[in-house]
């Protein structure tokens, strides 16, 4: 499961874009294992505090992998490029 914030929900091969939290943590909790790739942004620190404060099954890979950059695509492009 990836957690991306800002859009529409939709949930194609695991990705769920919900507007906030509060509208996926109902169907998170189906979930065995939750990877949350959110931006480095307030949004996106309040809303992984929030989920890790719900269940302890999650892994946040926004502070593990890129938590010097403000997304992933940024880490990516910086990465890549050099």
């Amino acid at each position: 499961m990836i957690l991306q914030s800002g859009t529409v929900s939709t949930e194609k091969c695991g990705m769920v874009r919900p507007k906030s939290p509060d509208s996926i943590i109902p169907q998170l909790s189906d979930y065995e294992i939750i990877n949350l790739f959110l931006d480095n942004d307030l949004p996106g620190i309040e809303s992984s505090e929030k989920i890790t404060n719900c269940f302890q099954n999650v892994v946040n890979y926004s502070m593990l992998i890129y938590p010097d950059h403000k997304d992933f695509n940024e880490f990516m492009v910086k990465n890549v490029n050099g």
